[in-house]
């Protein structure tokens, strides 16, 4: 949903979005009881902020017109230079696991194939994880005019359910996020270019015992540039049975 928010910002104005999307917003989740058999059809509608220049707000429609999802898009002005600050690293102690691709979505996580972008996850503590991704082009998605790194971004939400059943021992799934800025756009894997290494480091803490409450740093591995970074990102428990804290360390 995010991207498709970017994508209707930029045909808009003509140009990719280069900016903030601020608090995204799961109004209601989007059922899809048909997805193999029948297409399903939503709206993005966007408008621009009266008193912000600079702002769009941002609403997805179901069929029925319902709203789904909320957010509002605020571009950088002419000429501002994004700063890409430092790289932020997991705490000595923290501990070193190897939770693997098949150790993760065989029994904890339930994307399929084309989302599987958690390569691995390497580091666990009380305050955050550390694992790393593999983006959308890595994944077989075609090379089309993304905005953002779809798949490669969602493996850091999936990221957040693995720590948060480690923290509060609670299947979760996001609810909001504060803030997604973008410092690299498009696939971050494009095509001709040698496969890089996406390290994705989360700093989080519980919300009380249903939910977590998270910030991500999305890093070059081979230049230690930010490639994006999520913050506020809210996690809470869902309709699933709950699992015992530690069931990943206990499988492993």
């Amino acid at each position: 949903v995010q991207e498709w928010f970017l994508r209707a910002a930029s045909a808009i104005d003509g140009q990719p979005f280069r900016g903030e999307c601020r608090k995204l917003r799961v109004l209601k989740g989007v059922p899809l009881p048909n997805f193999e058999e029948q297409a399903t059809r939503f709206r993005v509608q966007i408008e621009p902020e009266t008193n912000h220049p600079l702002a769009q707000n941002a609403t997805l429609f179901d069929a029925e017109d319902v709203p789904r999802f909320t957010a509002k898009l605020v571009r950088f002005a002419d000429g501002v230079e994004l700063s890409n600050g430092s790289s932020p690293a997991a705490p000595r102690h923290w501990q070193t696991v190897n939770w693997s691709r098949s150790d993760l979505y065989e029994s904890k996580l339930f994307h399929g194939p084309a989302f599987a972008a958690i390569s691995a996850v390497e580091r666990i503590g009380d305050s955050g994880t550390q694992a790393s991704l593999t983006g959308s082009q890595s994944l077989g998605w075609s090379q089309e005019a993304w905005i953002s790194d779809p798949a490669l971004i969602d493996g850091g939400l999936q990221l957040a359910r693995i720590w948060g059943l480690e923290s509060v021992g609670q299947l979760t799934l996001p609810t909001a996020i504060e803030s997604f800025i973008l410092h690299e756009p498009g696939l971050f894997n494009q095509l001709g270019v040698e496969e890089r290494s996406v390290r994705c480091v989360l700093y989080g803490k519980p919300i009380g015992q249903s939910g977590t409450r998270s910030d991500l740093w999305f890093i070059d591995e081979g230049t230690g540039k930010i490639l994006a970074e999520i913050h506020g990102l809210e996690m809470y428990m869902s309709s699933e049975t709950p699992l015992e804290s530690g069931a990943i360390v206990d499988a492993v």
